[in-house]
């Protein structure tokens, strides 16, 4: 598991190695979860990872916009380990 602080540095840590799993925010330094999930599946090599919001937006514009984006799961905060763990299993099969 990696944490980075930016959408920018998490296309960096993208390209340097190989994921199962991409979680991040909405909101962030320098791009936001959406414009990020966009990059990341503008790469062939990434299309198949699946992308998961965790997040405090609760709208459904954000939901949508989300989905949109080519995030697989859009979860709202809060939740608890226990139920982010059964999905995170559940979303990795």
């Amino acid at each position: 598991m990696h944490t980075v602080g930016s959408g920018a540095e998490a296309l960096k840590r993208l390209d340097e190695g190989a994921y199962d799993l991409i979680m991040t925010d909405v909101i962030m330094p320098e791009m936001d979860g959406f414009e990020l999930c966009k990059r990341i599946r503008e790469k062939e090599k990434f299309r198949d990872i699946p992308v998961v919001f965790l997040t405090a937006k609760t709208r459904d514009e954000d939901r949508t916009r989300g989905l949109e984006a080519g995030a697989n799961l859009f979860l709202s905060k809060p939740i608890s380990p226990d139920k982010l763990l059964g999905i995170v299993s559940s979303t990795l099969g």
